[in-house]
């Protein structure tokens, strides 16, 4: 099995070497394989560096196993996918009125207060002590958990009209789910998306790029969304020990509710990310090592908007559809994530890898057939493609 470490270091290796050939020399920042270094790589790395007296320090194989297979696969797609979406020019016009997207505003912050009210009884519960954070509505969940949707009208709107009232709304939206339910991680999510998003467009955008005016010419536009984005960081720290404290009702520190011993500098931030990022891979490793898993080979869980979502087989079949969570193994409440691999190891064993391929050949196909021939297209209700 020394041979799955081997080749863990190896293939992550070569992953970084297309990394960096991607960012230097063809400029694609925005490659998948960069959100996968960032947001898979990075905080296993920092995993292995044992900040924290919580790590088992015996590391499953299959952890290994799990992370080469990805290597493997997202290298494979990197040589077979030589251009990037830099490649394309484009260009999009507004194709409805202003005044229908500030009625889809109201009518989406009417349904977020609304489901706030029917889960706690108060439109922004969190203002009241009330942690309903995971708690998801019938129905109003389906629009109220679609936070970057909402956001990426508006700023399309915004970029093209330069109407601060647009800039109103994104702030208002990204608000709501922090004050009023205490949830950071939809927000958090759907900020890399738009951040993501913006910068791509912004510098791709050749009609807007030269402008004076321009996000990327303007130093103090720069200066004020980097002010913004530090100020949203910090307020989630702040309101993951507040809520953790059972909203200021216990004096707690988050830092040490996880034996925290990594660099004290900005510790309550680096701590909490710490908490629910690289430790999420102790929990996925201690749930391998430690029960034992009847595999179903079909992904139930894998591909639970699938089979929970859109067949709902919980409620023709006795099943539960948060069956890997049920006995899950962790040592301590502050960090109990198994992290999406979990599901894959729980439905399909050391074919784990099954659900990662399938997921690079989508990716693999959805360049070949619809980015390639067609370049980038933005169409939609709200917006078109010039």
């Amino acid at each position: 099995m020394i041979y799955l470490h081997i080749i863990f270091w190896l293939t992550t290796l070569l992953f970084f070497f297309q990394v960096l050939y991607k960012i230097i020399i063809k400029n694609d920042y925005f490659n998948i394989s960069i959100y996968i270094a960032i947001g898979v790589h990075f905080p296993f790395m920092l995993y292995l560096m044992n900040w924290s007296i919580l790590i088992e320090p015996n590391i499953s194989v299959i952890v290994y196993y799990i992370l080469s297979c990805l290597n493997v696969f997202m290298i494979i797609s990197n040589i077979l996918i030589e251009k990037s979406i830099n490649d394309f020019s484009f260009d999009f016009s507004t194709k409805r009125n202003k005044k229908v997207v500030f009625t889809v505003n109201f009518m989406y912050l009417s349904i977020v207060l609304l489901e706030n009210y029917i889960g706690s009884g108060f439109f922004l519960p969190a203002l009241h002590g009330v942690d309903i954070h995971t708690y998801s509505a019938p129905i109003l969940s389906y629009f109220s958990e679609s936070l970057y949707a909402i956001l990426i009208i508006n700023f399309l709107y915004l970029y093209k009209s330069k109407e601060k009232g647009f800039l109103v709304w994104i702030i208002i939206f990204i608000a709501i789910p922090l004050v009023g339910k205490s949830s950071r991680m939809t927000v958090l999510v759907s900020l890399v998306q738009l951040l993501s998003f913006m910068l791509f467009l912004y510098s791709n955008d050749k009609k807007f790029k030269k402008s004076k005016s321009s996000f990327l010419n303007s130093k103090r536009k720069k200066l004020m969304v980097i002010a913004s984005l530090s100020c949203v960081v910090f307020f989630m720290v702040f309101l993951t020990e507040y809520r953790w404290g059972r909203y200021g009702q216990i004096q707690v520190s988050y830092a040490d509710s996880i034996g925290y011993t990594g660099p004290k500098i900005l510790e309550n931030a680096l701590a909490v990310f710490y908490g629910y990022f690289p430790l999420s891979y102790n929990n996925l490793n201690l749930n391998i090592l430690n029960r034992s898993v009847e595999h179903n080979y079909i992904g139930l869980y894998t591909y639970k908007g699938l089979f929970f979502g859109l067949f709902r087989l919980h409620n023709i079949f006795n099943l539960n559809p948060y069956q890997p969570d049920v006995g899950k193994y962790f040592k301590t409440g502050s960090a109990n994530v198994l992290t999406g691999f979990y599901d894959f190891y729980y439905d399909f064993g050391v074919l784990c890898f099954i659900p990662i391929l399938t997921a690079a050949i989508i990716y693999y196909l959805t360049w070949i057939r619809q980015v390639m021939p067609k370049g980038i297209e933005i169409k939609g209700f709200f917006v078109q493609k010039n």
